[in-house]
């Protein structure tokens, strides 16, 4: 079906082997649901020094696609021709103790441009101290900004920081209370 931007929207089904392990996965876990939600993260220049940034911040790799292992089934759905679309590398990575995961992506063709809106959404992440992961946010080569205090409902005082994946560009809060 398609949603309201005009994208077609496809239902995954994990039927078969593959839905046996990820039922299985689940029982492990103790999870009642698979929990797939990710960001996706356009990464314009060295997607190299990305991979190795998030490592750095402890996330560890699920899956990693070069161009040559990229499906790309299901690029007619964004309006890509996949014939003509190249994609430099995909991984997909998470915290060890966290579902949620992060994907990295460089495009060659299209290429990603930088037009603001990727201010916009942030990812934010748990720390039991900002200034150290912040700290090794700039190790890794990653742009931050400063900590600062704010209030926020239901939580209340919380220290947040940001790194930036790229220069200005897909900010990742990094927040523990006050």
């Amino acid at each position: 079906f398609a949603d309201p931007d005009g994208f077609v929207v496809y239902l995954i089904q994990f039927k078969g082997l593959a839905g046996m392990f990820l039922r299985l996965m689940l029982w492990k876990r103790k999870q009642q649901s698979p929990s797939l939600f990710h960001w996706t993260i356009n990464v314009t220049s060295s997607i190299g020094e990305v991979m190795k940034g998030f490592e750095q911040l402890g996330f560890k790799t699920l899956l990693d696609q070069t161009s040559d292992q990229v499906a790309n089934d299901l690029l007619p759905a964004f309006n890509i021709d996949p014939k003509t679309c190249e994609i430099k590398h995909i991984r997909i990575c998470h915290q060890p103790d966290d579902n949620f995961c992060a994907t990295l992506m460089q495009w060659v063709n299209p290429k990603s441009e930088k037009k603001g809106w990727e201010l916009t959404n942030s990812m934010t992440l748990s720390v039991d101290d900002v200034g150290y992961t912040l700290e090794l946010a700039r190790e890794a080569g990653f742009e931050t900004k400063a900590p600062e205090e704010r209030v926020m409902p239901v939580f209340g005082r919380l220290m947040v920081g940001q790194i930036f994946v790229e220069s200005g560009s897909a900010p990742i809060e990094v927040c523990c209370y006050a």
